[in-house]
């Protein structure tokens, strides 16, 4: 929910945006803000999956696949930095000197704010590295943690540590300089109370509606899609269609489209996506609703949350059948609502929580058509669900959910989401990616039984990352490089012919994955080095084209040096992470 994906060459480029998008180009500008990457460096590595637990990582691992979205956002211009909760190689990121002075000062030349995170400075003493809240203080501010958030710590002992010559005056100028400079640039010394001169004109503003609705419909993935036997694809919905039955617990939800860092938000202004489809369906087909069942078990809700107890229904299982059988089409809405998806809610099983799984199996057991939609904020186990003819995932979608889904479910506007992590087919799959190591054993012949398996499921994933389905269909051919070779003086150029094989318009997000077939580090099985979106109308045919140089081939190896080396590499252009048209090319030696 608050990370990019399962890629550290996205997560980069989704990094860079972010910036620029809070940033702007001029941070003095009345609605630009400083920008914040967090949380640095390895808290998406916890230790059994569970939110504020330890990390164990080696620096390698945090160079190849942690930090670069952090240098991107570096680079791009970020102001501000935040440290993690957790602690890597048995420091705490709050008092690591390695990552805040070594990495992110002298080797990225960051000259912004570094922030703790809420109260990790004085939660340094429950790591067990710190004696009290003086020596949490101390440690902090030698690490190079300019903000302390929350606690206290520093306004109680910071002076004092100074008259003490624990810690140096420089370390406090230091701190007071990024501060300041900070200011500076925001224009908070000409304005300090600089902002919004009139919030209620831009808060929900129709420019902004909009934007949240055209952002929402492009985030949809179509999973599947699959036209039963002698008949068509239940998406889009055809116009044929004259009764909808809308099943499942969050098919009305106001609260869980939000998300679980929704900011300044009024529920009632939220489009669920039974309204979405009641709009856009229009009185000519009937629609009914089901919730079916709670979107949790009620042993499961946490009592803090009052939002989380008005999403409560009855179990109705025979209803939802009963609407499911006299309905032309079903759009079952299952998923996490938003609260079981944000910091430190934490699971321990993937599936579909409650008796939702119930529900579905009872709905998908009818045999008639049913489009499944799950909205979450992180992947799940969807394999009980992937028997359905249609699955589409949609995430926690914002305040335009309902309006958008129901436009690309009617096929107003097609579907052009693709996933940004690999979906698992069971919950101790996780950690499941492309760009896993290999294995001495790989599952091929001679080794036969004796290569790397699970007894009960598939290796690789259900849905593979990059995955996504539109309304059409893509072909993709004529694989040309521009050299058997690439070199610093001369980049290689790999491009495809991609044609719209279907009868709609669609856009294909074609992907580009690199592979080095020999290095002196176990090299991942792929490497996402390109994406290009491509809208194409049918029977169009385009050239894509990407660009490849050596930056995009180097890795950390064995001395943390940052190298590329002579040898083969692999390339393949397609559309996710499994397959695509391949080729081969070298660097020289």
């Amino acid at each position: 929910m608050e990370g990019a994906g399962e890629d550290p060459w996205w997560g980069s480029r989704v990094a860079e945006a972010r910036v620029r998008g809070f940033q702007g180009e001029d941070l003095a500008h009345g609605e630009a803000v400083a920008a914040c990457a967090k949380h640095f460096a390895g808290y998406a590595l916890a230790e059994g999956g569970r939110d504020y637990a330890g990390c164990e990582v080696s620096r390698r691992h945090l160079r190849e696949v942690i930090l670069p979205p952090f240098a991107a956002a570096v680079r791009a211009g970020c102001r501000t930095i935040m440290n993690a909760f957790c602690e890597v190689d048995g420091v705490p990121a709050t008092a690591d000197r390695w990552l805040l002075r070594e990495v992110l000062r002298q080797e990225w030349g960051f000259t912004g704010v570094v922030v703790s995170d809420w109260g990790s400075v004085t939660e340094m003493m429950a790591h067990g590295v710190a004696a009290d809240r003086r020596d949490a203080a101390r440690l902090a501010a030698l690490a190079g943690c300019d903000l302390e958030m929350c606690t206290g710590a520093y306004p109680e002992h910071l002076a004092g540590l100074v008259r003490a010559g624990v810690v140096p005056m420089a370390v406090i100028d230091e701190a007071v300089a990024n501060l300041l400079r900070l200011k500076r640039d925001l224009g908070l010394f000409a304005r300090p109370h600089r902002g919004v001169a009139a919030p209620e004109a831009v808060w929900r503003c129709a420019d902004h509606r909009a934007a949240a609705r055209d952002i929402a419909r492009k985030a949809v993935v179509l999973l599947k899609n699959e036209a039963p036997a002698g008949g068509e694809a239940l998406l889009p919905i055809a116009g044929r269609v004259r009764s909808i039955a809308v099943i499942g617990p969050l098919a009305d939800s106001r609260r869980s489209p939000l998300g679980n860092w929704p900011g300044l938000y009024d529920e009632a202004t939220t489009a669920t996506l039974l309204q979405g489809l009641r709009e856009r369906a229009g009185a000519g087909v009937a629609i009914t609703h089901v919730p079916g069942c709670p979107d949790t078990d009620p042993q499961d809700r946490r009592g803090s949350e009052p939002e989380a107890d008005q999403t409560l229904a009855p179990t109705d299982l025979p209803g939802a059948v009963a609407a499911a059988m006299a309905a032309d089409l079903t759009v079952l809405c299952l998923g996490e609502p938003d609260w079981l998806s944000g910091e430190n809610s934490s699971r321990a099983n993937l599936e579909l929580p409650g008796r939702q799984l119930d529900l579905a199996l009872a709905v998908l057991g009818t045999g008639r058509p049913v489009v499944v939609v799950v909205c979450a904020g992180r992947p799940l186990v969807l394999t009980a669900l992937a028997q359905a003819p249609c699955l589409v995932y949609a995430w926690h979608l914002g305040q335009e959910a309902g309006h958008a889904l129901a436009e690309v479910l009617f096929g107003d506007h097609g579907p052009q989401g693709r996933l940004p992590m690999s979906l698992p087919w069971a919950t101790g799959q996780v950690p499941v990616h492309f760009a896993q190591k290999p294995t001495g054993r790989p599952r091929i012949p001679p080794l036969g039984i004796w290569g790397t398996r699970y007894l009960d499921i598939p290796n690789g994933p259900l849905f593979p990352f990059g995955h996504g389905l539109t309304y059409t269909t893509f072909a993709y051919g004529d694989l040309r490089l521009s050299a058997a070779t690439i070199s610093a003086d001369a980049p290689l150029r790999a491009g495809i012919l991609l044609t719209n094989s279907g009868n709609r318009a669609g856009t294909e997000v074609v992907q580009l994955y690199v592979h080095d077939e020999v290095a002196s580090i176990a090299p991942p099985a792929r490497l996402l080095r390109g994406i290009q979106p491509v809208a194409l109308a049918p029977g169009e045919s385009r050239r894509v084209e990407f660009t490849l140089t050596l930056d995009d081939l180097r890795f950390w190896n064995a001395e943390l040096r940052f190298v590329v080396e002579p040898g083969t590499f692999r390339l393949w252009i397609g559309p996710d992470a499994k397959g695509g048209l391949e080729g081969t090319f070298s660097v020289a030696g």
